[in-house]
């Protein structure tokens, strides 16, 4: 969901100036493992929504401009030399493979993030009316969705299997669950297709 609410917004990619994959998975473990869900008792009770408000709250409102992450720490961006003097606004991330390295260092357009995010979470906090999804409040299914989708699928070789039709209902878990399985497929892991 994070990747393609980043990706709707052309914030998925570090040439770009956005979050990559390996900085956002990064971002992603830490927040798991940092959740005062994990420490307060309530583990259990905790549902993937909640920790997704929780998550855009935290990056785009609460954690402070000179914090940067681990995967399962925070710290001051000074301390590690993570502090840029004039980029403050960068996102921080601890490479776990090269604790040198600074995953969001590249990632100029920070700033855009943290508005993107602070928005995502005004707009999933906002009173609801019954049977709405919220997550259609800040990812859309389109046919723009569906083109990146495909350019991508073409970039690499591949045919694209997803459809590019705008009228066609298509289900979020549905999307997911294919492009996940396609993934599995490329990498050998899934089961053929029927």
């Amino acid at each position: 969901v994070l990747k393609v609410f980043l990706q709707q917004r052309e914030l998925s990619e570090v040439y770009t100036g956005g979050i990559g994959s390996y900085a956002l998975l990064v971002m992603v473990a830490n927040f798991i493992l940092t959740h005062g869900s994990r420490f307060s008792g309530r583990e259990k009770d905790t549902n993937l929504g909640e920790l997704l408000i929780d998550f855009f709250r935290l990056h785009g409102r609460a954690m402070a401009q000179g914090v940067g992450q681990g995967v399962d720490n925070f710290f001051k961006k000074r301390k590690l030399g993570f502090h840029q003097p004039d980029r403050p606004e960068l996102y921080a991330v601890q490479d776990p493979h090269d604790e040198g390295n600074d995953l969001g260092k590249n990632s100029y357009n920070a700033s855009k993030v943290r508005v993107a995010f602070d928005h995502a979470y005004t707009r999933l906090t906002a009173p609801a009316k019954p049977g709405e999804s919220l997550l259609e409040r800040i990812v859309r299914l389109d046919k723009l969705l569906f083109s990146r989708f495909d350019q991508r699928k073409h970039s690499a070789g591949e045919v694209a299997v997803m459809p590019l039709d705008a009228d066609q209902e298509l289900r979020t878990v549905e999307v997911l669950e294919k492009v996940e399985l396609d993934g599995d497929r490329q990498e050998g892991t899934a089961p053929p297709a029927k």
